[in-house]
């Protein structure tokens, strides 16, 4: 590896953070631009739940209720918010992300010691001398545009930021994002995902040959359903790696549904039908990596592209569709969960696990639950919950509310609100269960069998505990919202009588 090759690679780790000081620093200096409008939408988006909260908050009777309210919902303003992505970029350190990657299997951080510049970097070398430099060059930009910013000083933000674009004006793109152009429809975080995969397949009809002119509509048609509105900078490997889990379990012949409500079964395990093959699973990765290579490096309608390297490319692993299987929580695991959620109610996180426990709901079943669809039915005065939103007939049900839930004073909770009970979606909620109370209650990831565990498990304890009572596939379908075969199509109606007497079986 020669030199040259090495100044090419520190120059490009280096510029990362450069060019995302820059952008910070044209939201805070030009707050009407495309670039600013990128940063204030993701602002608004993160902190939408803490604003819904302070909505509801201030609009709750806590006397009415005769509860101690609980702590007042603070949410970062959007300068602080601003301040918050600079300490961040301050702090990052572009040869660390270089060199590491997640490893799936062992849920830890792996060095890949093999990269071809990592003992250059590692060691001290004149080009771990020039890194370190030009690092601590960047990150003192960065410190003072923040200091400057903090203290509501423009005129030096501007007069900072202007002299890091000078300096490093050769790791900026060739239309500095300091000044706002008309092409600025073309810079990074105001284009669409589905507007470029739309230029995208415009390049392939009028480029490549006849016989391939079809492949990327039909390849990134699967891609577009995670990331069809979002900014194409904000599309992060992560991201990636979640949905390719999806494409490898997505199903052969599904003309006669609709892909949208294909994807969203294959996401939750539902989906029925043999996965495609191993070999037709393969072409959508290597469809999507043509298709930032000529997002970012032939088009330049974005600089981000986070399968560039074949370290991350190599994380969209092909495992010919063995997914990990998902399993159900043991008695103790279940019990101190749920124990756990009951003492603390003051949560809605808790309501939103215990419903999933009881009624084996999915996750985005309960978080689109609306005060309107708790119901009392009229004439048998059973309390149920009235779930509209599925992705298929089948789905949309009306689940009696177990005694227990009824006890622990749900309906009453529900009261407090005016129209959705829960101010989260399904993401936020399994990243609740996976990032907070799975390590405070040591739940481990895997059973001892290998399958995964997660909140879906309750979905699994739930089946499984209706079929230890003797239940039918029919009165299952009713109750957890499972697709039927023609020989359980006369199992569909079951009067709520009856589904609550099984609903209230499941005990833990």
């Amino acid at each position: 590896m020669n030199k040259a090759d090495i100044d090419v690679f520190i120059e490009m780790l280096i510029s990362n953070k450069v060019n995302e000081v820059v952008r910070l620093g044209k939201a805070m200096t030009q707050p009407l631009s495309l670039t600013a409008n990128s940063y204030f939408e993701q602002w608004f988006n993160e902190t939408s739940t803490q604003r819904d909260n302070q909505y509801n908050y201030d609009s709750t009777d806590w006397g009415y209720l005769n509860i101690t309210p609980p702590p007042y919902p603070e949410y970062p303003s959007y300068a602080n918010w601003l301040s918050s992505r600079l300490d961040r970029v301050a702090a990052y350190q572009p040869d660390y992300q270089a060199f590491t990657s997640y490893d799936v299997d062992n849920d830890d951080v792996a060095v890949d010691t093999e990269h071809p510049h990592y003992d250059d970097l590692q060691h001290p070398t004149i080009h771990q001398a020039k890194y370190d430099y030009l690092n601590a060059q960047v990150t003192k930009f960065t410190n003072n545009i923040n200091k400057a910013h903090r203290e509501d000083n423009p005129i030096q933000l501007r007069i900072t930021l202007n002299e890091l674009t000078e300096r490093f004006t050769d790791l900026l793109p060739n239309t500095p994002p300091l000044v706002q152009t008309p092409s600025d429809n073309n810079k990074l975080g105001t284009l669409l995902f589905k507007d470029v995969v739309e230029k995208y397949i415009e390049y392939a009809e009028n480029k490549m040959p006849k016989r391939q002119q079809a492949d990327p509509k039909r390849h990134m048609k699967l891609w577009l359903q995670d990331f069809a509105d979002t900014p194409i900078d904000n599309v992060n490997l992560g991201d990636i790696l979640d949905a390719w889990e999806t494409i490898k379990s997505f199903p052969k012949n599904t003309k006669s549904e609709s892909i949208e409500s294909v994807w969203e079964l294959t996401k939750t395990c539902d989906v029925s039908g043999q996965p495609m093959t191993f070999q037709n699973a393969k072409k959508y990765k290597q469809e999507l990596r043509k298709f930032f290579t000529w997002a970012c490096d032939l088009q330049h309608l974005t600089t981000n592209n986070p399968i560039a390297t074949d370290n991350a490319y190599k994380l969209l692993i092909d495992d010919k569709n063995k997914q990990t299987p998902r399993t159900k929580f043991n008695n103790n695991q279940a019990l101190n969960i749920i124990n756990h959620c009951k003492n603390n109610l003051e949560s809605p996180f808790s309501w939103a696990v215990l419903l999933m426990a009881y009624h084996g709901m999915r996750n985005s079943e309960v978080t689109s639950l609306t005060k309107s669809d708790i119901v009392t039915a009229p004439d048998s005065q059973i309390c149920y919950i009235n779930i509209k939103n599925g992705k298929t007939v089948n789905a949309k049900r009306k689940v009696p509310i177990h005694n227990e839930i009824i006890k622990l004073g749900f309906i009453e909770y529900v009261q407090q609100f005016e129209f959705l009970i829960f101010n989260f979606g399904s993401t936020k909620l399994t990243s609740y269960y996976s990032h907070e109370l799975r390590p405070l209650l040591n739940i481990p990831e895997l059973a001892e069998d290998g399958s995964r565990l997660s909140l879906y498990s309750f979905r699994h304890a739930v089946i499984s505990k209706l079929t230890a009572a003797g239940s039918n596939r029919g009165i299952q379908n009713a109750i957890v919202g499972h697709a039927q075969s023609e020989t359980q199509a006369g199992y569909t109606h079951i009067d709520l009588h009856q589904l609550q007497t099984y609903v209230n079986i499941i005990t833990y």
